[in-house]
């Protein structure tokens, strides 16, 4: 909840990596102070989970999308589990390895 996640993946060769901190888990005092960030983080912003989100991008030929829409579904917190929030999550199963803490400097 505190690291976003950076999955990449082209045919059978793929990363997952640690991809820096959201905004909603930075203090914004340590936020930079530039116009283009506060307009990119305005235009996600969604309360109560601020920038966290999920973008997912699929490019290829011959997808089932039937399929892919209901593995993809699968994963998807219920509505009870959304609401539950952060405490309950993090008693779920983390098929991830522990990504080591991310900190936002301000230079």
């Amino acid at each position: 909840n505190e690291i976003a996640g950076e999955w990449s993946q082209a045919g059978r060769v793929f990363s997952l990596q640690a991809a820096g901190g959201w905004a909603a888990s930075t203090p914004k005092e340590d936020w930079p102070d530039d116009e283009q960030f506060a307009e990119e983080i305005n235009v996600v912003w969604e309360e109560p989970f601020g920038d966290r989100r999920t973008e997912l991008v699929l490019i290829g030929q011959g997808m089932d999308h039937n399929a892919l829409r209901q593995s993809l579904d699968s994963c998807v917190l219920t509505d009870e589990e959304l609401v539950a929030g952060p405490a309950v999550w993090d008693t779920f199963e983390d098929p991830f390895c522990q990504w080591e803490s991310w900190e936002v400097s301000a230079e």
